[in-house]
């Protein structure tokens, strides 16, 4: 017998796949660089060379999911622009999205809070 015709047959009154409930699928994101500072917390270093959007996207959800993170981006070029008709570049995205960023190499302020081996 199916559940619908129990159901039925029971005199309950219901309804058949009329909710949609969101989830979260867990996924990852693996950052190129975790560098110790002096203070002991982690700075986050990702480069790129190539910044495509699906990546862009995995960065914007990876740090929208842990707020309070030290990350910051390293651009062989960063006035590339995203896409070829957007004005926008690798950097103003970052800027927009209040991450540091830098064209490489890495600067030499960035290294003077990390420690030394």
């Amino acid at each position: 017998m199916k559940v619908s015709d129990q159901l039925k047959a029971a005199g309950v009154t219901f309804s058949y796949e009329a909710l949609r409930l969101p989830y979260v699928q867990s996924h990852y994101y693996t950052p190129d660089f975790l560098l110790q500072k002096l203070d002991g917390s982690t700075m986050i270093v990702e480069t790129k060379g190539y910044f495509p959007s699906d990546d862009r996207g995995r960065i914007k959800r990876a740090l929208e999911a842990n707020p309070g993170l030290d990350f910051r981006m390293l651009f062989s070029n960063p006035l590339t622009k995203i896409g070829k008709k957007s004005a926008t570049t690798y950097a103003a995205w970052c800027d927009r999205l209040g991450i540091p960023w830098a064209k490489a190499p890495l600067p030499q302020a960035w290294l003077d809070e990390c420690r030394r081996g």
